[in-house]
């Protein structure tokens, strides 16, 4: 369920959803569950969702971890 408008228009497989002022959730590292992102001003929040979650998500290290760690589970 979307909570703001870039929930509508995040790329990333991982990303989640976000409040709008300091948090970011996306997967986690461990099966059904979430890590959250807490950033201490809305501003530096807005910058990575827009920089990383709703364009170039592939050079985010959180996508580039999750994908790995993914990778891995399915080669066994």
């Amino acid at each position: 369920m979307a909570t703001v408008w870039y929930d509508h228009y995040a790329k990333c497989p991982y990303y989640r959803h976000s409040d709008c002022k300091h948090e970011v959730v996306c997967d986690g590292m461990i099966e059904k569950s979430r890590q959250i992102h807490r950033f201490d001003y809305t501003e530096d929040l807005l910058i990575q969702v827009k920089t990383f979650c709703c364009d170039k998500y592939k050079n985010c290290e959180v996508y580039g971890m999750l994908k790995q760690i993914y990778e891995d589970d399915d080669n066994g």
